[in-house]
């Protein structure tokens, strides 16, 4: 009896965390792929972020200082936000650049370029 009890727990407690219920971190829906960063998303190559991978919340400047809220992060120009560089921030939008390539985020849905 007392063996049945244990296998029983034992399997119990192996399927609860191959679910991930238990010891495992579980995904946030609302976040991009990259910034659920567990095993299965562990060799994620950065040169396969997209524009909806980067999510421009807020730009604030004065004479001194230039912000972008991407990602939920409080950045400036010339620093990184998930593998890309800040080259620019503007009234509206924020230039990206990542490998060669440069990304415009806008704040106005809809005019985002290339």
């Amino acid at each position: 009896m007392a063996k049945i009890i244990i296998l029983l727990s034992f399997l119990l407690v192996h399927s609860l965390v191959s679910a991930g219920v238990v010891g495992g971190v579980a995904k946030d829906p609302t976040l991009p792929d990259y910034m659920n960063s567990g095993a299965a998303n562990h060799y994620i190559k950065k040169s396969n972020l997209k524009r909806s991978d980067y999510k421009l919340s807020m730009i604030m400047h004065d004479k001194s200082r230039k912000i972008a809220v991407i990602n939920n992060k409080i950045k400036s120009e010339k620093e990184y936000i998930a593998g890309a560089r800040i080259a620019k921030i503007k009234k509206n939008s924020v230039v990206l650049r990542k490998s060669g390539e440069r990304i415009e985020l806008n704040l106005i849905k809809g005019h985002g370029r290339n």
